[in-house]
């Protein structure tokens, strides 16, 4: 274990002089070895183009998606906790028996429900600050 971690500290001595150097790479040489890599690494796994065009059809997605201001921090949420989600409501309704209305016999259930609602509608509702300046004309 000793060994190990003098190991580690050397490896990491040395890998620090070569990624300070990497950093201070302009942006366009990081972004386009990323890039190629990306290509390289896709390419290499799939065996084939299919994998290189899935990764772009989705690039072009996920750019559409930030230019239209939809968050990807919510997205990669949504795409983890949504086969969950689906799990978890087929679970629901077999223990219900398909009948949805027998969620108001459970208080937490019904708690929790009307603060989901409570946050959509206070999330939905809320302004960012400066929002009405726009509209008002100024003098």
């Amino acid at each position: 274990m000793i060994m190990a971690n003098y190991v580690n500290l050397w490896v990491g001595q040395i890998g620090l002089r070569i990624w300070v150097r990497v950093i201070s790479a302009p942006e366009s040489i990081i972004f386009s070895s990323a890039l190629l890599l990306c290509f390289v690494g896709v390419s290499m796994a799939t065996s084939g183009l299919f994998g290189v065009a899935v990764m772009l059809i989705f690039a072009v997605i996920g750019y559409l998606l930030s230019s239209f201001g939809y968050s990807l921090v919510i997205l990669i949420i949504a795409f983890f906790l949504g086969p969950r989600f689906e799990i978890s409501i087929a679970q629901s309704l077999a223990l219900m028996n398909g009948d949805l209305w027998r969620i108001y016999q459970y208080p937490v259930a019904v708690a929790l429900l009307v603060m989901s609602v409570i946050s959509v509608a206070w999330f939905l509702t809320k302004r960012t600050p400066g929002e009405d300046d726009a509209l008002e004309p100024k003098g």
